[in-house]
């Protein structure tokens, strides 16, 4: 039991000698982080082939901000544009388009109806009675249509019944 006990010991001892050691010959953790500091030519050296600029906290802070006012302002205008842009094209110059979708069992004044509430054409009865006229009310084609308000009545009766 004495002969455990002292080979216990012994590993204590020898332990505890191990680490005085290494405690004694390490580093300081300050001197450490001072010598490791890279040159300030280095430094410059690599801003200047970077072509990097330094500036100041406070010019940085008025940078950014400026560059946020700057991109709230490109919004709006985009907003306002596309605005702008979507009532030019459905009013180019008072035009109205429309894709006219002809069904069966339609008739022409089921179609000049949808004309007219589409804006395409003023009032049901010049198309109506212009298909009378021409007989071209049983020539009515099914299918889809491209018309715009700028079409006259005879353009449109033609399309319609090709």
């Amino acid at each position: 039991m004495k002969r455990i006990v002292m080979a216990y010991s012994v590993g204590l001892l020898t332990a505890t000698f191990i680490f005085a050691i290494v405690y004694w010959f390490q580093e300081d953790s300050s001197q450490a982080t001072e010598s490791s500091n890279v040159p300030e030519e280095a430094i410059q050296t690599y801003i200047e082939e970077q072509e990097l600029k330094l500036v100041p906290q406070v010019e940085y802070t008025e940078l950014v901000n400026q560059n946020q006012k700057l991109t709230d302002r490109l919004n709006e205008l985009q907003k306002e544009d596309s605005l702008t842009d979507e009532s030019a094209s459905s009013n180019d110059q008072g035009t109205v388009d429309y894709i006219l979708e002809i069904e069966q069992g339609m008739n022409s004044s089921d179609i000049a109806e949808l004309l007219e509430k589409n804006e395409v054409i003023v009032g049901t009865e010049p198309l109506i009675d212009y298909l009378a006229e021409h007989d071209l009310s049983q020539t009515i084609q099914l299918g889809s249509y491209e018309v715009d308000s700028t079409m006259s009545i005879e353009e449109i009766a033609h399309l319609i019944t090709r």
